[in-house]
């Protein structure tokens, strides 16, 4: 089954204990153990198939306890050897185990087998929706902690010169994809603050999705779900049912037109959400546009059939037609005449 922390975190932030209760209750909990914060759901909820990590589940469902969890989680980093033996005297022997220390050391050892130290803190964040809670300015605020977060603690560890066995603060996870990649591919607003941080992304392609570079992965996940360009179909039905009413304005009984009252908050939330979607449509354009003006060279960029890039020789290259200049035929002289 699921740990606290994580039955905690897959229900919706909507608790009466105010933003620093929600917070002192997580806080309790990865205080128990830090090793918490790596430790996966047991099984994917919500229809999905993947096993979310503590800061997925608090970023999806709306907690404001993602700088917590990464705290806890860069804190483990040192404590991946855990030791659940059971505890013995001074003369070696062991002691009586109570059933309390039985389940505790159960537990730990569970932890500690199933911690992942190879997913980046930055693409566990980003590997999915956020919740509305956060709107735009609360996403890059998130998402700039965590590269603040994770920056430090890879600039200490490479200090100190401790050998590194994790893969927490990368911005490359272990299938090649940047954070960048994953974030285009989420819809998330901060592909500046990325940039900023590991300005190579911009030229970094996606081995697992046909060698894409990032304004590429941003088109194809921008345009998935894009609403129609000029909306035909929505205007024309919206004409022909204003046309309808104005032909029985005339014989419209009072009951009609308290039902026509009734429904005009309905038409106002329709085009609330109309004027929502393209905003969010014109700001992907701008996103898709701004990572091309980045980079510019990776739109020219050409590859062949077998994922090499491909040079161009100079027979390959086609050669304008030019008919070659032929002689003039010289006309057959005429016999002399006599």
């Amino acid at each position: 089954g699921n740990l606290p922390i994580h039955v905690a975190l897959r229900s919706q932030c909507d608790t009466v204990l105010g933003v620093k209760g929600e917070r002192r209750l997580i806080k309790y909990l990865l205080d128990l153990d830090k090793n918490l914060a790596l430790c996966p759901e047991a099984g994917g909820g919500c229809g999905k198939s993947e096993r979310r990590l503590p800061l997925r589940l608090s970023v999806e469902n709306g907690w404001p306890v993602h700088d917590l969890v990464i705290d806890s989680a860069l804190a483990s980093c040192g404590n991946e050897n855990i030791d659940v033996s059971s505890p013995t005297d001074d003369d070696g022997c062991k002691t009586k185990i109570s059933e309390e220390f039985k389940h505790e050391s159960k537990i730990r050892g569970y932890i500690a087998t199933n911690m992942v130290m190879d997913w980046p803190l930055l693409h566990d964040a980003l590997n999915g929706p956020y919740h509305p809670r956060f709107r735009i300015h609360g996403a890059r605020q998130l998402v700039k902690s965590i590269v603040s977060k994770v920056s430090h603690h890879a600039c200490q560890h490479q200090q100190s010169g401790a050998s590194r066995h994790h893969s927490l603060t990368d911005f490359v996870d272990a299938n090649g994809r940047s954070a960048l990649h994953i974030a285009l591919e989420s819809k998330w607003p901060v592909y500046d603050l990325i940039v900023q941080a590991n300005p190579h992304c911009l030229e970094a392609r996606d081995p697992t999705q046909h060698g894409f570079f990032p304004f590429q992965t941003a088109a194809c996940a921008f345009t998935a779900c894009c609403p129609p360009i000029s909306g035909t179909a929505e205007k024309q039905n919206d004409m022909k049912t204003e046309r309808d009413s104005e032909a029985n304005e005339g014989r419209a009984q009072p009951s009609a037109l308290n039902s026509s009252e009734e429904s005009m908050p309905s038409n106002t939330t329709k085009a609330n959400t109309m004027g929502a979607e393209e905003e969010a449509s014109l700001m992907e354009m701008s996103m898709i546009f701004e990572l091309i003006r980045e980079s510019p060279l990776c739109v020219t960029w050409r590859m062949a059939s077998d994922n090499k890039p491909e040079i161009r020789v100079e027979s390959d290259i086609p050669k304008i037609y030019t008919p070659k200049q032929t002689k003039k035929r010289r006309r057959p002289s005429s016999p002399n005449k006599e």
